[in-house]
């Protein structure tokens, strides 16, 4: 049944928007839609095609204005009084078959409901007589895919006849106004430019949405240039629809023109190479492919993209979308790249034998990315960026793309493509609702498939693998000889994929509302760019001489102001040059914002599943990449289970001590938390009732966007009268404290430390962080409380310089992710990044200017890194321990010229991909680009393997821990989700959850897992005399039972 899984909406029929690509200017009317049968001499579906495609589509009449029939497809009487009004005659037959032909549209509807559409009303613009329609021819080469024994639609059969229904369509010039009008409307969101779609299922329109957004584009295009062409007017087109409609068709024509060379074995430089494959899909497709990729990566730098970063890009989308047309042709029979190579097959050339031999066996390895080389990937890519550099025009017939060749710091000439000036300002004048970008994985209306083998789940049509490889074949090879063990892993991925999901729309219309009034609170960046910097004219100064030409002395006059003059340049241009960076940031932000509110608009009234897959330790991570749980702040404020329960006494409570979590406030006793929830109760109802124009006390929080759902959901809570019998959604989070210690603190029961990261029960939930912070913030006062020392000893004045500047600077804030990464590998440089960031968001409050202090900045958190690192060594040394022992057992693989590898208690074989890099030189169209290979013939990075294995290591268990949890969790019948260390469960359900999570977290470690490791080890490398397992402490584990504050 599909009513099972809806959401808000009781009947029995499912609607469904879909995201376009391509934006329409008018937003606010409305569209009444039923369900029109096909008259008796309508073309039939095959069998097969009936059951995969539905021919009760969706259709605009003025008869239908003040009710929705629901008419049977297969029991349709055309007598009947509830059939809608049409002449047997070939008019109707080619609206019908238009309809057809749009089931290739992103727009999709599923049943029969009458939801608000941008769409005139039918009584205000009939269909027939619709601008949105007229001059759109649907003709296709492939008129047969859904099984349809019908001739195709000729250039002058259009779908623009007029209905034979009475209607009083508006006067020419009046619809030419209104097209004005609605066109030079500056587009603000994604509405549906080709009529609304039906399915059966919900399992048809996922299969839908996963495989049609290439194929939609270029029609949308084609489309659009044909309405621009019938008014004789592009200008009036939104600046996006402008540019990509400008370039598509000479593009495509280009590109047909290159394959046509290719088919004639016309010889041409590297086109053996990439002419088998430019020739399998449709030049329309390749084309958008082309546009949007080479858009996409150079829109958000005004310095454009290295070339071989999009060239890669291109080549890897090609493959999935022929991946797609490849289970297309298994459904319909047909296929553009199947029939291209019978075409090629009946040639007699030896020249275009051998490209039909190459073409098959690519299109055969196109379901596998690790089958296709990057090289090849590269060179494909190359071809069509040529094409596109040549074919692609801006406004004003300049190229609108640029491709040019620098020098780098190791003087090294890389190949950038960037967007033109033009172009760049288009882009960037662009509303956000203009995504250049393709969403191929979005969530699913269905359950994903289960997962049965290595590649057999997620999603229904799109390839999925359950480990991310990265290209590593060996452990692509051993996943897929392990795949009979994995019954346990899969069990854990499919116990996560069953969970059900909701939009809050609740938080949605708020953060939509704070969206469009621009302000930049929490995650939304600003809606303006920064100002730059006064535009003047950078002009390096001259070095000046002595009048022979000869130089100056170094302490002249002259040179201490060629010098000055030669700071501010630098110091101007740099700071001009990181505006525009920031500003190109900023439009990236924008982007992805939209794309994530676009996406949960999308699905605002469906139940909404994640297909899960791994990393290479095992670690879990939803497919969908742009909305989902393991997102950012907003993303989590955006979501909730589409299951709801009673909160129950215990559920109320867990509810208040969410809300003070969310706020910061973890290291207080249970009671003190919610004496702060009640303490604060006339704050929080008064963000409930005016979250954007009050004193928006919820953006104090650490996650503000959960914070204010969580008060959304409290108040409604108490104001339900009966606050233990309100049905909440929300999930409540139970974080683990500072899990990785907390992981090697099981490892070498370790009491001290696990003491001190909540493994032991205590009366307040202890708090690593603070104290690591109190030590450092001890050795920062005494440096500054001890005498300067001397200008002589460098090292010595630079480390009291930043400790004077970071006295009264130093919070619990500020090393927290240093102290949290530090057990998990972190290196020097990047303790240092997570500090400056830190630093400057301090001195930022203080206001003051941090790009002035840059270099002060710098080495302030070059001494600080260094100094919480060294305060961790003596806080934890169990830990380093068992870090130590990993790390000289992962060198003494090395030395065998092994990587590091080792079997979970999942039984998943993980295997470290570092190997050294190994350049291998590929020539292009455009250049000779150097790549790096990571194959099994280079040896092992012995550097990478030794630092990277203990993190790595106990990510694989903390991974093992979660998807325990999550098996039980599904055998108790209850919901559960996670991002990594973090659990999710209904309130009401959350002391059953840390029950289980505290068994489970004790079986694991119940284990002799590092015993087990050196035992596998041995038995690999009987040869290497392999360490003893560190000595273990006195932790009983079975107190982590009793512990409150272990998940809290």
């Amino acid at each position: 049944m599909i009513t099972r899984r809806l959401l808000k909406r009781p009947f029995s029929a499912v609607t469904v928007k879909a995201n376009l690509l391509i934006p329409i200017a008018n937003k606010s009317t409305s569209f009444t839609t039923t369900t029109v049968p096909p008259p008796s001499n309508f073309p039939k579906l095959s069998p097969k095609s009936r059951e995969n495609s539905s021919l009760a589509h969706n259709y605009s009449n003025n008869d239908v204005n003040s009710h929705n029939h629901k008419i049977d497809p297969n029991h349709f009487d055309p007598n009947s009084p509830q059939a809608p009004h049409f002449a047997d005659n070939a008019s109707s037959r080619e609206i019908l078959r238009g309809l057809e032909r749009m089931l290739v549209r992103p727009d999709v509807r599923i049943g029969r409901p009458t939801p608000p559409s941008p769409f005139p009303p039918p009584s205000a613009t009939p269909l027939a007589s619709s601008s949105l329609f007229s001059d759109i021819d649907f003709e296709d080469e492939n008129d047969d895919w859904l099984g349809l024994d019908t001739p195709s639609l000729s250039q002058s059969q259009s779908i623009s006849q007029p209905l034979p229904t009475p209607a009083t369509p508006p006067l020419p010039q009046q619809e030419e106004q209104q097209q004005q009008q609605q066109l030079q409307q500056k587009p603000t969101s994604f509405t549906q430019f080709s009529p609304p779609l039906t399915f059966d299922t919900l399992a048809d329109f996922q299969m839908h949405n996963e495989r049609e957004s290439i194929q939609a584009a270029a029609e949308e295009y084609q489309a659009i240039i044909d309405k621009a062409l019938s008014r004789n007017d592009m200008t009036s087109l939104p600046v996006a629809q402008r540019m990509f409609a400008a370039w598509f068709g000479p593009v495509s024509a280009a590109i047909k023109s290159e394959q046509n060379s290719v088919l004639l074995g016309e010889k041409g430089f590297d086109r053996n190479n990439y002419g088998p494959l430019i020739i399998l899909l449709k030049p329309e497709k390749l084309s958008v492919i082309t546009m949007h990729e080479v858009v996409n990566h150079s829109m958000h730098d005004p310095f454009g993209c290295q070339m071989v970063t999009v060239c890669a890009a291109i080549g890897e989308s090609i493959r999935a979308e022929l991946n797609l047309e490849l289970l297309s042709a298994a459904e319909f029979k047909t296929s553009y790249n199947v029939q291209r190579l019978e075409q090629i097959k009946k040639s007699p050339k030896n020249r275009q034998n051998l490209i039909h031999k190459r073409a098959q066996q690519l299109l055969a390895d196109s379901s596998d990315e690790l089958t296709w080389p990057l090289e090849l990937k590269i060179k494909v890519g190359a071809a069509l960026i040529s094409i596109l550099l040549d074919s692609a025009k801006t406004m004003t017939d300049f190229p609108a793309f640029l491709y040019e060749k620098r020098r780098t710091k190791r003087d090294q000439i890389i190949g950038f493509i960037k967007c033109s000036p033009e172009t760049l300002e288009d882009v960037h004048l662009v509303n956000e609702s203009n995504v250049f970008s393709f969403i191929r994985h979005q969530p699913m209306v269905t359950p994903p498939a289960p997962w049965t083998s290595h590649k057999e789940g997620g999603y229904l049509s799109l390839s999925s693998s359950i480990m991310r490889t990265h290209g590593c074949k060996v452990q692509a090879q051993c996943l897929a000889n392990s795949a009979s063990s994995l019954t346990k892993l899969f069990e854990g991925l499919n116990s996560l994929q069953k969970v059900g999901w909701k939009i809050n729309n609740d938080s949605l219309q708020i953060t939509e509302t704070a969206w469009e009034r621009g302000l930049p609170i929490a995650d939304l960046p600003s809606r303006s760019d920064l100002s730059l910097p006064p535009n003047e004219k950078f002009d390096l100064p001259a070095k000046p001489t002595n009048p022979d030409g000869s130089p100056l002395e170094p302490d002249s006059a002259k040179m201490r102001s060629y010098r000055e003059n030669l700071s501010q340049f630098f110091t101007k241009s740099n700071r001009y040059k990181k505006t525009v960076q920031k500003n190109a940031e900023l439009h990236s932000l924008r982007c992805d914002t939209h794309i994530k509110l676009m996406t949960a608009k999308k699905f605002q009234d469906y139940e909404i599943f994640f297909p899960y897959n791994i990393d290479f330790r095992g670690r879990v991570y939803p497919i969908p990449p742009n909305l989902n749980h393991v997102g950012s702040d907003l993303c989590r404020g955006l979501l909730s289970f589409s299951k709801s329960k009673p909160l129950g006494e215990r559920g109320f409570h867990w509810l208040q001590i969410h809300l003070a979590n969310l706020f910061g406030n973890t290291k207080i006793s249970y009671p003190e938390r919610k004496a702060w929830v009640t303490d604060n109760m006339h704050k929080i109802r008064e963000v409930n009732d005016n979250p954007l124009d009050g004193t928006q006390w919820w953006l104090t929080a650490d996650e503000p966007w959960q914070a204010l759902a969580v008060i959304r959901e409290l108040v409604s809570a108490i104001d339900s009268g009966d606050p233990h019998t309100f049905s909440s959604s929300l999930p409540i989070h139970q974080d683990g404290s500072c899990n990785g210690l907390q992981h090697y603190a099981a490892l070498g029961r370790d009491l001290e430390g696990g003491t001190a990261v909540n493994l032991c029960p205590t009366e307040l939930p202890q708090d690593v962080y603070l104290g690591v912070c109190d030590k450092v913030i001890q050795r920062i006062d005494e440096m500054v409380n001890s005498p300067p020392p001397s200008l002589d000893d460098e090292k010595a004045t630079n480390s009291y310089n930043a400790a004077v500047l970071l006295h009264g600077k130093v919070g619990r804030k500020t090393i927290k992710q240093t102290v949290m990464t530090s057990v998990y590998g972190v290196t020097a440089i990047g303790a240092r990044m997570q500090v400056e960031r830190r630093i400057i968001d301090t001195f930022k409050d203080d206001n003051y200017d941090v790009e002035a202090m840059e270099s002060e900045i710098y080495a302030a958190s070059f001494f600080l890194s260094n100094l919480t690192m060294d305060v961790m060594n003596g806080l934890f040394p169990g830990a380093r321990e068992i870090m130590n022992w990993l790390i000289d057992c992962s060198e003494l693989c090395c030395n065998e010229g092994q990587p590091m590898s080792w079997i979970t208690p999942l039984d998943l074989p993980c295997i470290q991909p570092y190997r050294k890099h190994n350049n291998a030189v590929v020539s292009t169209l455009m250049q000779r680009v150097s790549i790096v290979k990571n194959t099994v013939e280079l040896p092992v990075d012995a550097r990478k393997q030794k630092t990277a294995f203990p993190p790595n290591y106990v990510h694989s268990l903390d991974s093992t821990h979660m998807l325990m949890t999550s098996v039980e969790m599904e055998k108790r019948g209850l919901t559960f989700a996670a991002v990594h260390d973090s659990y999710w469960t209904h309130a009401s359900d959350v002391d059953e959850m840390n029950e289980i999570l505290r068994e489970t977290f004790v079986d694991l470690y119940s284990q002799p897992l590092l015993q087990t490791l050196r035992n596998d080890l041995k038995s690999r490398y009987p040869l290497i005399d392999f360490p003893p397992v560190p000595a273990t402490g006195d932790l009983d584990l079975h107190k982590v039972k009793d512990s409150r504050y272990f998940f809290q």
